[in-house]
């Protein structure tokens, strides 16, 4: 049989080839170094070494050539020092971008370090550029978190609770072990010198683990928090549905057009109420926009946060969230009275007028509004109030919610879209840049690796669409992201059943 064979290894070319002929001209590599050249890193914030006048000491790496070096290593799932070192041997596209250049492990691992809070406003940038060249349109953009694996296990996070819980369960254990020392004690049994060894041994080991888990308990308390993570002091326990993981909460907001993430924030809170508002203006600042129409889903709404989109000229599109503690019970919720402003009254189900009994709580302002007659004799009060008269409250923030409810009734859509948006860039930046969650530690550190992801990604997405390969769009990604899931979720199964 015929085979294609390669040439000797051995062969020595009168021309040595070119080491661009190397990197295809669509490489998302060339993209990388067009972008980084036209960089001021020093107006980013950039440290550059220091240089001798007069020449002495070993010259130092350009910063342009490191932040290639990491943009395409979050673009390949390559964060860790030694393995960026080792790509610059081995890697062709790589080492056309560095120009040949091999710094060591500790060099690159030191430029992420000094260099935390500059990659944001290079991040900024780029999605600048993606507006002015026609990527970005900012005319709708979807806010959405995800939790995101720290480097700290379950195992060394404490909370309070936890510790309480420790604590006793040693307690136990050591009255147990001396209550068993009491009862040889009064019967003594020849050969119950190694009895005795084990179970001394057994308590010095109890008292140790009680005496350590006390002095954590001091630190939890002098800190003023709920949770002590031993190896990441900033990750949080996080939440969400059955699952805990000890992480943090990262922040997108994402352009309609092309799914490009305009900016990202990541924090330690355990849930996205108040974060819209500062996404969003975020975004509306790193583009210089005016207006914005912003949409995300119902883990965003709160009034405030409506109040605050509003005065910085930004319309909310947030799913509501439709069980209130009546429509828990089975009874009609507040969003099912009608509020007319003209009157300053609400209509019931029954369409029976409940008028304003005012009162105020605190620094707020809350009004009550009821009909007593209307809800003696109502046929279907059943449904409504298991008291004798169905009251509805009303704060000076509500009209922000009924606003964003009408909005919503008037474009059903829009909901569909927030999905199709947000969640894709998530699934590839888990997928292939932050596999298995933050490599650094701290909350700098981890926003320093979301914003080289983001570019990574921002990056990777303008050289498709730049190329025409328009196959893979939002709506592909997402269908990727599922067939990946299924054979995982399979093998999953299996090794339970195992």
């Amino acid at each position: 049989m015929n085979f294609i064979e390669g040439s000797s290894r051995r062969e020595i070319d009168l021309l040595p080839a070119c080491l661009d002929d190397y990197v295809e001209s669509d490489s998302p590599a060339r993209e990388i170094d067009s972008f980084v050249e036209s960089l001021d890193l020093e107006e980013c914030g950039f440290s550059f070494p220091r240089t001798d006048t007069k020449g002495r000491g070993r010259p130092a790496y350009h910063p342009k050539s490191l932040l290639k070096l990491f943009i395409y290593g979050y673009m390949n799932g390559l964060r860790s020092g030694r393995k960026l070192e080792k790509a610059c041997k081995l890697n062709l596209e790589v080492i056309w971008l560095m120009q040949k250049l091999r710094p060591d492990f500790k060099t690159i691992c030191d430029f992420r370090k000094d260099n935390s809070d500059c990659f944001k406003t290079v991040a900024a940038k780029y999605s600048l550029n993606c507006y002015r060249e026609g990527y970005i349109d900012g005319k709708l953009l979807a806010v959405d978190g995800s939790r995101i694996k720290a480097q700290n296990a379950p195992e060394k996070s404490w909370s309070k609770a936890k510790l309480a819980n420790f604590i006793t369960h040693v307690e136990k254990e050591i009255n147990e072990y001396l209550r068993r020392l009491e009862e040889a004690d009064k019967c003594p049994i020849p050969g119950d010198e190694k009895l005795h060894e084990y179970v001394n041994s057994q308590l010095d080991h109890l008292k140790d683990k009680k005496k350590n888990l006390e002095s954590l308990q001091e630190e939890l308390e002098k800190s003023g928090t709920n949770l002590l993570s031993l190896t990441d002091k900033d990750a949080k326990i996080l939440k969400k549905n059955g699952s805990i993981i000890v992480g943090y909460n990262a922040q997108t907001t994402v352009d309609s057009k092309h799914g490009l993430i305009i900016c990202s924030e990541v924090t330690n809170r355990s849930n996205d109420m108040g974060l819209l508002g500062p996404m969003a203006t975020q975004a509306k600042e790193v583009l210089d926009l005016n207006e914005v129409d912003a949409v995300a889903d119902k883990g965003y709404y709160s009034a405030e946060d409506f109040k605050e989109c509003e005065k910085n000229n930004i319309t909310t599109h947030v799913s509501e969230v439709m069980m209130s503690p009546s429509e828990r019970q089975g009874l009609f919720g507040k969003r099912h009275f009608i509020y007319d402003p003209e009157k300053d009254s609400y209509t019931c189900p029954a369409n029976h007028e409940l008028t304003r009994v005012q009162k105020e709580k605190g620094d707020k302002k809350q009004w009550s509004y009821r009909n007593r007659k209307a809800c003696k004799d109502c046929p279907i009060k059943e449904r409504c109030t298991k008291s004798s008269y169905r009251t509805i409250k009303r704060t000076e923030n509500d009209q922000y919610l009924e606003r964003n409810r009408e909005r919503l009734s008037q474009n059903k859509d829009i909901r569909r879209q927030r999905k199709a948006i947000v969640e894709p860039p998530f699934s590839w930046l888990k997928l292939h840049s932050l596999i298995g969650g933050f490599l650094t530690k701290g909350l700098a550190m981890v926003n320093a690796e979301f914003s080289l992801a983001q570019i990574a990604f921002n990056i990777k997405r303008v050289a498709t669409i730049k190329n025409g390969d328009l196959n893979r769009t939002i709506t592909d990604l997402i269908l990727f992201m599922a067939n990946y899931m299924k054979p995982h979720k399979a093998s999953l199964s299996q090794n339970k059943a195992a």
